[in-house]
């Protein structure tokens, strides 16, 4: 993604880096066994890494959302009701 073209951007989930390593298990340990024990989630960031971790490839965060945030914005407005956990987030990024 270093040579992404300047303005391209993208959007990912990812899972905070506190619940891969089982210190902060928000009342969600099924979905400790069922993702990270599992070995289906294997990487994880806090928050305020992002930036800094994108910008080293060249990336800047735009948004940086929870799931609640998330439905309240883009899901609610149409009609639909989105199943959220509190440990998920969503980046969107652009490319410099």
């Amino acid at each position: 993604m270093a040579k992404t073209a300047s303005g391209s951007r993208i959007a990912f989930t990812y899972v905070h880096k506190d619940f891969l390593d089982g210190r902060a298990m928000n009342g969600w340990g099924k979905g400790y066994k069922d993702f990270v024990t599992n070995k289906i989630w294997i990487f994880g960031m806090e928050p305020e890494a992002w930036p800094n971790f994108l910008k080293e490839y060249g990336w800047k965060v735009i948004e940086d959302l929870g799931y609640d945030e998330l439905a309240e914005k883009y899901v609610k407005p149409t009609g639909r009701i989105l199943a959220s956990t509190p440990i998920e987030r969503m980046i969107y990024a652009e490319k410099l």
